[in-house]
């Protein structure tokens, strides 16, 4: 049973639903992807050194937004 409301109200919030998740997980992605393909692209003309300085920072940003997502995950005490 769905309360009170109408089942035209229910498909438009989930269809609602649906867009948000959709437009939160494509912000990721394009983002991601408009990273990783301006790096692959000027991979060829980096030295050495700027390819392992490259790296880190893929690294580091990574491991800072994976410990945001962990701890704004958890519960507060």
């Amino acid at each position: 049973m769905v309360n009170n409301s109408s089942w035209p109200d229910v498909i438009l919030a989930a269809c609602f639903v649906v867009l948000a998740v959709a437009m939160l997980f494509g912000t990721f992605y394009f983002g991601g992807a408009y990273v990783f393909s301006n790096i692959k692209e000027r991979w060829a003309e980096y030295s050495i050194k700027k390819r392992i300085t490259v790296i880190s920072q893929v690294v580091i940003t990574l491991g800072v937004i994976t410990i945001l997502a962990v701890l704004s995950s958890q519960k507060l005490h």
